[in-house]
């Protein structure tokens, strides 16, 4: 519990949740408890170094509620929005496979760009953050973030993310703008 309720606190601190008496949980209508959980994960440092870090992400496969069904489950995948970056690594991959096959002497240069918790500075849509509640100890906390473990997430991320992109390439090949 102390590490949950570690993460969750991160989470009030930096405006991503908002936390409540867990007797005013009821009075939201559609509102659901959603179990919280640990995901033990691995990430790179800025020395390049393998670190242990742990994320926390709400159980959407959870058979809790009136339908007796999981978010997951009740979601309708055919209304989502397509993630056309979803596969964005397989893509590059065979990008420079076809670029060194074309041109086997030329250095090939990449770079990748992490927008630091980008994921979960998306504020999310107002019938799903009622459907993210967890209680931790004496308060229940509303996520207003996208929740890690909703099948609507990424595509949710993927529509403001796409945006953004689409916008920074039509920057790049307008030949009026200069960025200095």
């Amino acid at each position: 519990v102390n590490l949950a309720t570690s993460l969750i606190h991160d989470d009030v601190a930096r405006q991503r949740a908002i936390p409540v008496l867990p007797s005013l949980v009821n009075d939201l209508v559609g509102s659901e408890l959603c179990p919280l959980g640990i995901a033990h994960q691995f990430t790179i440092n800025d020395r390049g170094e393998i670190i242990e870090k742990d994320r926390a992400c709400h159980d959407h496969t959870y058979h809790g509620g009136p339908s007796g069904l999981s978010l997951n489950l009740r979601t309708d995948k055919a209304k989502l929005v397509p993630c056309a970056y979803g596969h964005a690594l397989r893509r590059v991959l065979h990008h420079i496979h076809f670029l060194r096959l074309d041109h086997p002497d030329t250095p090939i240069l990449i770079s990748k760009a992490d927008l630091d918790a980008a994921y979960r500075r998306m504020t999310c849509i107002w019938h799903l953050a009622i459907q993210c509640i967890c209680v931790i100890g004496s308060l229940a906390y509303i996520l207003l973030r996208l929740p890690f473990g909703a099948a609507a997430a990424p595509s949710e991320f993927c529509v403001a993310s796409e945006a953004l992109c689409d916008m920074a390439n039509q920057l790049l090949d307008d030949p009026t703008w200069d960025p200095n």
